[in-house]
């Protein structure tokens, strides 16, 4: 269950909306809501010497992310965006001892740590052009984290020192920053793709000597549509 965490989180997010963004001009608000969808590859790093080792490509995962958008805009050059997307971090390792319960009897095994997340970017956005737009933004990117595990191929316990299960922190921050296409289809719609980077300051848990010092990174590809309110 999400529990009382998201529905705290959510407070601060729509308090957020409700109280900031109405500072601007009322009479020139221009509010665009949206659904988006894409793919997201997370990844993970740490300033420590050692802990995790080259990435390779094997280790990257490629998950789904979905959700929906809100945009106001302020000008012809300034917009401002959020969103409430469902994301999966995480990342792949291959051939570690997993133990078989039954017998304790080890093999090796592929692992995929998985963490979920609701995350709310929240970002400053610059854009040129009209029916076709170009644009870039950056910004906090907050998430709330809503579980955690490891999946092995073989269905035995995994002999490691990283423990997604014990869901914390709850909370990730990261800076995020990105740019992509604008194409307006209608006085009322648009279509847009995008590219985000993304590098949590939070790290990954809390408590052990590595994954204490892993924090979260990766980039997402989006495909989204807004309408004009």
């Amino acid at each position: 269950m999400v529990g009382e965490p998201f529905f705290f989180f959510m407070k601060k997010y729509f308090a957020f909306l409700i109280f900031i963004l109405p500072a601007f001009h009322l009479s020139a608000q221009k509010w665009h809501v949206g659904l988006v969808g894409g793919i997201n590859f997370p990844n993970i790093y740490s300033k420590e010497q050692g802990i995790i080792g080259k990435r390779q490509k094997e280790n990257i995962k490629r998950t789904i992310l979905s959700g929906i958008g809100l945009s106001y805009n302020c000008n012809r050059y300034l917009n401002l965006r959020s969103e409430v997307l469902y994301e999966e971090r995480g990342w792949v390792t291959e051939s570690i001892f997993a133990i078989d319960p039954n017998t304790g009897n080890s093999e090796k095994s592929k692992l995929n740590y998985f963490y979920p997340f609701i995350t709310v970017p929240i970002l400053v956005e610059g854009k040129i052009g009209n029916s076709l737009q170009l644009f870039v933004n950056t910004g906090i990117n907050t998430s709330l984290r809503i579980g955690g595990k490891i999946i092995t191929e073989n269905g035995y316990i995994p002999t490691v020192f990283i423990f997604p299960e014990d869901k914390k922190p709850t909370f990730d921050f990261a800076w995020i920053g990105g740019g992509g296409i604008r194409i307006r289809v209608h006085k009322r719609f648009f279509v847009q793709t995008e590219y985000r980077y993304y590098r949590s300051w939070t790290p990954i848990g809390v408590g052990y000597s590595v994954d204490s010092v892993i924090k979260h990174k990766g980039f997402l590809l989006n495909l989204s549509c807004y309408y004009r309110i």
